[in-house]
């Protein structure tokens, strides 16, 4: 049955009698209750009159606290909070988007302050933890849209586990903030290292700390802000991308043609550089800079200068088989040969100021030798890597020790489940696809899902 929506009469019910002419426990259109309405013309009198079903999703998955904050019906808002504020299963609400209401209230409203300081019974660090199914939490968002000053207030009012996150860390967004100068920042970065001494060394899922979007941001002032706090642990490569601050800044710096950042940071945090560190393909840093030179035909030559002077192993080879020789030759020999002094041994060398230069070093003795450590043995290990490394390594294990190692596969009927809402899964596919009974996904002891079929698996191929 369909229901005339007239906004002018809804925002005027005022007693029950008027109530009866609406359904009140069932939608009137796109899913939306009368509360919803009453909400959107702020008849906070019609709310009053009935014990509505505060909690009904509709059809764009807003209960009637979500859609007072999203609306700015703050009024109606404050008024609800307070009246519920034991409802728990209201207050703390998710949708299907994994959002609660404060994720729909915008930080920078003056409104947003006052409802914090008008409701103090609302458990507010567990509605700024809430992080909804694309890994964005309300204090993200404050932290992304807010300005200095109500940021700052909500880090003083609560002790907030900043540790706790899924894909980045909350104040990694304090970097791209428009509402936000330099020396905001810096301010707010120092506050919360108070809070938590650690802060500034946390790495999102792809293994990058916040000197990554502060070197991408290209803001200098920030980044001598990072150098000073962390000086050389910045000189590393990354967890699972492998990647290096220095290579971030140096590619920029080819497309932008400015390379005072990469320039800062190599004087500044790389004085005591380990060319014996690599990238997931084996190559070091001057494989790097020889590689960009070749490849963009574009780069500073005072920083080539820099690292290649400092290089000694030009016989170590990357997951190529290719060793900075390789690269080097194919440049400018007046300007290049100078830093090479070692050479090694069946290289091919068209260029003849190039072969007869080299030909004359010495070869690169470099120990090859490998240092096994003796080490009691364990059953497993803790092992880390994203999801999609670990099956295609575990193809290619269960390929290469046939009859040997047992990986238990699954070909029958889908067997995803319907995931609750607050579910933390290692990966975007397992929501519409979860035929791995390899994998057991474990939250807590009340949260976990082990594959129906895996004892059924193993016991069929004892």
């Amino acid at each position: 049955m369909k229901y005339e929506i007239d906004l002018m009469k809804i925002g005027n019910i005022k007693s029950k009698s008027t109530l009866k002419h609406y359904p009140l426990n069932k939608p009137l259109m796109n899913g939306n209750y009368l509360f919803h309405y009453l909400i959107l013309t702020n008849n906070i009198k019609g709310l009053r009159l009935y014990n509505h079903p505060l909690f009904r999703l509709n059809n764009d998955g807003l209960n009637a606290l979500m859609l007072a904050a999203r609306d700015k019906k703050y009024k109606v808002l404050n008024y609800l909070l307070d009246k519920y504020k034991d409802n728990k299963k209201l207050i703390y609400q998710k949708n299907k988007k994994g959002m609660n209401f404060l994720h729909y209230i915008n930080p920078t409203d003056k409104e947003y302050l006052e409802i914090i300081k008008n409701n103090p019974d609302i458990d507010w660090i567990n509605l700024f933890q809430t992080v909804s199914t694309n890994h964005i939490s309300g204090l993200e968002l404050l932290f992304l849209q807010g300005k200095y000053s109500c940021i700052n207030k909500i880090i003083n009012k609560f002790d907030f586990n900043y540790k706790s996150f899924i894909s980045q860390p909350a104040h990694f967004s304090l970097i791209i903030n428009s509402n936000l100068n330099s020396s905001m920042v810096k301010e707010l970065l120092d506050k919360l290292e108070s809070k938590d001494n650690n802060i500034l060394s946390y790495v999102d899922d792809m293994g990058y700390d916040v000197s990554y979007p502060i070197v991408l941001n290209e803001d200098m002032e920030i980044i001598k802000y990072i150098v000073k706090k962390r000086g050389e642990h910045l000189d590393r490569y990354s967890p699972i991308t492998t990647n290096h601050i220095f290579i971030i800044a140096y590619k920029e710096a080819i497309k932008n043609n400015d390379y005072k950042i990469a320039k800062y940071l190599l004087d500044n945090i790389m004085k005591n550089h380990n060319f014996d560190e690599t990238d997931m393909y084996g190559n070091n840093l001057a494989h790097f800079i020889l590689k960009s030179r070749l490849a963009t035909r574009k780069g500073d030559y005072d920083i080539e200068k820099n690292i290649l002077s400092r290089y000694k192993h030009w016989g170590r080879i990357n997951m190529d088989k290719k060793s900075a020789i390789d690269y080097i030759v194919n440049l400018d020999f007046k300007k290049y040969h100078k830093f090479v002094n070692s050479k090694i041994n069946n290289i091919s060398i068209k260029d003849k100021h190039w072969n007869k230069y080299i030909s004359r070093l010495p070869l690169d003795k470099e120990d090859s030798k490998v240092n096994l450590l003796e080490a009691p043995y364990a059953h497993s290990n803790m092992f880390q890597a994203r999801f999609t490394d670990i099956g295609i390594f575990s193809i290619y294990l269960k390929e290469k020790y046939k009859g040997e190692l047992y990986m238990p596969l699954y070909k029958g009927k889908d067997v995803t489940p319907d995931w609750d809402d607050d579910m933390l899964l290692p990966d975007n596919m397992l929501y519409y696809n979860n035929n791995f009974p390899w994998i057991i996904i474990w939250n807590s002891d009340d949260q976990y899902c082990i594959p129906p079929h895996l004892s059924e698996l193993i016991n069929k191929n004892k």
